[in-house]
C-alpha cells in the first residue's frame, strides 16, 4: 500500500474486523490529488512527474475479511481505479466478495459504506434498497446514486460472487476546504454534517466510462 493512498478498516460495532460494522475509508491526500490533476492539465511531463503521476492514478488494492460466521469468512477484495476526465478526479471503487466456505447471503455480507451517506445498514438510504432488490434477483445488476453527494453505484449479487461498483467524483484543482472535496469525507476539518451536493443520476458513471 503506498504513502499516497491510504486504504483502512474501521470497527464500529467494538469487536473485531471480522464484526458486523465494518467501514472502509478511502484516505486521499488532497495535495497528491491535486498534483495528479496539475500534472494531467500541463502534460509533457519529464520522467520524475510522470512517476509521481502514475504512483497516484495506479489500481490500488485491500483485501478484507468480511464477516466471520462458524462455517468461516467469506473474502472481500478492495481495488481503486482513478481517473481524470474533464479535469475532475474520479475514482471507481470495486468491492468483490467471493464464496469461501458456505455461500454469498446477507448476513454475512457485513457492513459496506461506499460514500458517507450510503451504507448497506442505513435506514432509507439507496443502496440498502438496491442490495435488497439485487438479492431477489441475483446475477442482475441494480444501479443508483447517492442524493448527497456525486457518487453513482451498482450492486450484483450471486451466492458464489457479489460486486459493489460505486463512481466518485472528487473535483477538480482547488483547495481542501472547496464543497467537492469536504462533501467526501467525515471528521477533521473536512466534517460538514449539513454538507450536500446533487447530481444527475449516473453522470460520475458516466463521465468516468466515456473517458479513455
Amino acid at each position: 500500500m503506498s504513502e499516497v493512498w491510504q486504504i483502512c478498516r474501521k470497527d464500529f460495532g467494538g469487536g473485531s474486523l471480522a464484526g458486523d460494522h465494518i467501514k472502509l475509508n478511502l484516505r486521499l491526500q488532497h495535495r497528491n490529488v491535486q498534483r495528479a490533476l496539475k500534472l494531467t492539465r500541463l502534460g509533457n511531463l519529464d520522467k520524475g512527474q510522470r512517476e509521481v503521476l502514475d504512483q497516484v492514478m495506479r489500481p490500488h488494492r485491500a483485501g478484507i475479511q468480511s464477516h466471520s460466521t462458524i462455517m468461516g469468512a467469506i473474502r472481500c477484495e478492495y481495488v481503486g481505479y482513478p481517473k481524470i476526465a474533464q479535469g475532475r478526479f474520479l475514482l471507481l471503487s470495486v468491492w468483490t466478495y467471493d464464496e469461501r466456505n458456505e455461500p454469498i447471503s446477507r448476513e454475512n455480507l457485513g457492513e459496506l459504506w461506499i460514500c458517507r451517506h450510503q451504507y448497506f445498514d442505513g435506514y432509507r438510504v439507496a443502496i440498502r434498497s438496491a442490495l435488497e432488490t439485487a438479492l431477489q434477483h441475483p446475477r442482475t445488476a441494480v444501479d443508483g446514486f447517492c442524493p448527497d453527494c456525486p457518487v453513482d453505484f451498482s450492486v450484483k449479487f450471486s451466492p458464489k460472487r457479489t460486486t459493489v461498483h460505486a463512481w466518485h467524483d472528487f473535483g477538480p484543482e482547488g483547495t481542501p476546504l472547496d464543497p467537492a472535496w469536504r462533501v467526501h469525507f467525515i471528521g477533521g476539518l473536512n466534517h460538514h454534517r449539513d454538507l450536500t451536493i446533487g447530481h444527475a443520476e449516473g453522470s460520475v458513471r458516466g463521465m468516468y466510462e466515456s473517458s479513455k
